[in-house]
């Protein structure tokens, strides 16, 4: 079980397996294996209420686990679409990925995440930029993206360019009647299905490049 101090600046909460988000100094009891993550409050705050967030976290608790037993070496690098919180790429980085970068054309949500990183200790492995995918160069093992469905459709072809062979990408934010179609274009594009769960009609999915 949690244990928290000050409930009312918030409570941590499990979210996944492995995965407890927290206000910062707020102490948790926890496993050997928690991966403890702080999120400072702020506009975009949520301690992973809401389901696109946690299924989202799930998705790269299952991602972080292919992309390890892939034994890419230590190069790994991870991308998070419209990063908000930075939630999900200082959750792939404290899972093993060396170095990530999160985008946002939000420049609030952009602070905050900067926030994040820094309050996690990940400074000198997490870039925050408001460059779009076509300024991004080079693959990436990971790939995350929770972002509406005509968005996640539109970046199919995008997505794939930017993921290394074998290499994973966690989509979360559609709902549940829109995933059979995603699905299908992301197939279509070179993607096998590894993992995907439902959560109060919102749906994510983790694929992996089939190249």
């Amino acid at each position: 079980g949690l244990s928290f101090v000050e409930p009312a600046i918030g409570r941590p909460v499990r979210v996944s397996r492995h995965i407890i988000l927290k206000p910062p100094k707020v102490r948790v009891l926890s496993q050997p294996e928690d991966l403890i993550i702080s999120l400072v409050p702020g506009a975009a705050f949520g301690l992973g209420e809401h389901p696109t967030t946690r299924l989202a976290l799930r998705g790269i608790e299952h991602a972080a686990g292919i992309h390890g037993a892939a034994g890419e070496g230590d190069g790994s690098m991870v991308l998070d679409i419209g990063t908000g919180t930075g939630v999900l790429v200082i959750a792939a980085v404290m899972m093993g990925i060396r170095q990530g970068i999160g985008t946002d054309p939000d420049p609030c949500s952009r602070s905050e995440a900067r926030e994040n990183v820094k309050e996690n200790g990940l400074g000198e492995r997490i870039e925050i930029t408001e460059a779009s995918l076509n300024e991004i160069h080079g693959s990436f093992e990971v790939i995350s993206a929770n972002l509406r469905y005509p968005t996640l459709i539109s970046l199919c072809e995008d997505i794939r360019r930017r993921t290394t062979p074998r290499g994973v990408v966690v989509v979360s934010g559609l709902r549940s009647w829109e995933a059979p179609i995603l699905i299908n274009r992301y197939r279509k594009a070179g993607f096998v299905v590894r993992w995907e769960e439902s959560e109060h009609h919102w749906h994510a999915v983790v694929f992996q490049n089939n190249a």
